[in-house]
């Protein structure tokens, strides 16, 4: 079938000249619309695609996704439509029959729509203000844990899977080779690939631009000044390199940013963001920063005046600039929380926990997948999920509202059934500290261009 449908993609990319672009497009809405219209329309999904679908076409991304398949290189542009027509039809069927067996043997309760994987057990950078800084180690998982555990994400419904860490995931080319030979069999499903880019050279670069259903994510974290300071002298050139050698193998790929105290100001810059733009990102994530770990947390928090300037600055950029422009925490008072919802879930790949989120990894032991315990289907249907998921009013809508509130539900909710995890009281603990701390007022740090 994937063959007949590929061979099928080559040759409506051989007439790509002359099908009038726009008719695609608007055909490609129409359908994106019409999912929503399937799903509840008071679930995170629903509320993403509505918001944000139009900001897609206004912004120019899928004006984006246009110019390449009618001008990128023949093979890639039939690979990468073969892919998007096969997640779009495979993840509505597959939400379809499996939403009509909710709780029933191999179905959770809820259907997923998309799994955070943490793959890489190290990195070869100590960034400031890591998240997974306290919490790495362990064995990467084989070529056959991968596959296992994507397989357990796609059956439970998810169609987008976010390979997030918790180190780099390009570190080692065997491992890697490992890593993208389970995407590039699985095109039915869409992947999200979240590096610091400095392993990227040609080679790995046209095997990345030769899958269509993968797209990278690529951290800057500010001009080069502020890059450095965070990720090493050397390293914004570094990434800068290496994204040029993905735009010239015609890959797909986005920036991601934390935002901090420190460069809050200049990741919300025209010049930042036009600079991005000019490097050929297609999209921009934020991600605010929040003291998982507890290092640099005094200088990196967004306190109440810095967070209300942020905030300000980015719904400026984000409505003026060409690219897409999103925010995490932004995202998530629009929707609500995915997590809650049942629409998403963190999976350790070298553990097997299954946890809520990236920002909350915490759960009863036994919520695992593997071998020896269980299918993921199951762990969903653990008492801890099922009452994670009932929430009751009082929990904020997403945690960026109130992380610590959030966490001491779930510090509660995880006592029930065991002891809580070591690394969560520090956690709560920090999180509580956030909006304990009074207010401060910062000079705005200034490149040297917006200074001139």
């Amino acid at each position: 079938m994937r063959a007949a449908t590929l061979w099928l993609a080559r040759g409506l990319v051989m007439f790509r000249a002359v099908v009038p672009g726009r008719l695609v497009q608007r055909w490609v809405l129409a359908f994106v619309r019409m999912e929503a219209s399937c799903c509840e329309r008071d679930s995170p999904h629903y509320k993403f695609l509505q918001r944000y679908v139009s900001h897609f076409e206004q912004a120019g991304t899928i004006d984006r996704m246009r110019a390449f398949l009618r001008h990128g290189p023949r093979e890639i542009a039939a690979r990468r439509l073969d892919a998007w027509v096969r997640i779009g039809a495979f993840c509505t069927l597959r939400h379809e029959v499996l939403g009509r067996h909710l709780g029933k043997h191999g179905v959770p309760p809820k259907l997923l729509t998309e799994a955070q994987l943490a793959l890489s057990p190290g990195c070869d950078l100590t960034c400031e203000g890591c998240y997974t800084a306290e919490d790495r180690g362990g064995r990467a998982p084989s070529r056959e844990r991968i596959a296992h555990l994507v397989d357990e994400a796609v059956s439970a419904g998810a169609f987008a899977i976010h390979v997030v860490g918790k180190g780099e995931p390009f570190l080692s080319p065997a491992w890697t080779k490992d890593l993208l030979s389970v995407i590039g069999e699985r095109p039915h499903v869409f992947f999200t690939i979240a590096t610091h880019g400095m392993r990227i050279d040609d080679d790995l670069a046209a095997r990345l631009a030769h899958l269509g259903n993968v797209f990278l994510l690529v951290s800057v974290d500010g001009p080069r000044e502020l890059h450095d300071a965070r990720r090493g002298e050397g390293s914004y050139d570094k990434v800068h390199a290496a994204l040029l050698r993905l735009r010239t193998h015609g890959a797909v790929f986005g920036f991601s940013c934390m935002v901090s105290a420190k460069n809050h100001e200049a990741l919300t810059s025209p010049h930042y963001i036009s600079e991005r733009e000019a490097s050929g990102a297609a999209i921009g994530i934020f991600s605010r920063y929040f003291p998982l770990t507890g290092e640099s947390m005094a200088d990196l928090a967004l306190d109440q005046d810095t967070l209300a300037t942020y905030k300000e600055r980015f719904e400026l950029a984000r409505k003026t600039s060409s690219l897409t422009l999103l925010d995490l925490d932004d995202v998530e008072q629009h929707t609500g929380c995915h997590s809650r919802a049942g629409e998403s879930i963190y999976i350790d790949g070298m553990t097997g926990q299954i946890s809520p989120c990236l920002r909350v990894p915490f759960a009863p032991d036994d919520c695992r997948v593997d071998a020896h315990v269980g299918s993921l289907s199951r762990a969903l249907s653990h008492r801890f999920f099922v009452e994670y998921r009932n929430r009751d009013k009082s929990c904020p809508t997403w945690c960026g509202a109130n992380l610590s509130h959030e966490l001491a539900k779930v510090t509660a909710l995880v006592s029930e059934h065991g002891a809580p995890p070591a690394r969560l009281p520090a956690y709560e603990a920090r999180s509580a500290e956030l909006y304990a701390r009074p207010t401060k007022r910062r000079l705005p740090i200034l490149t040297a261009e917006e200074e001139a």
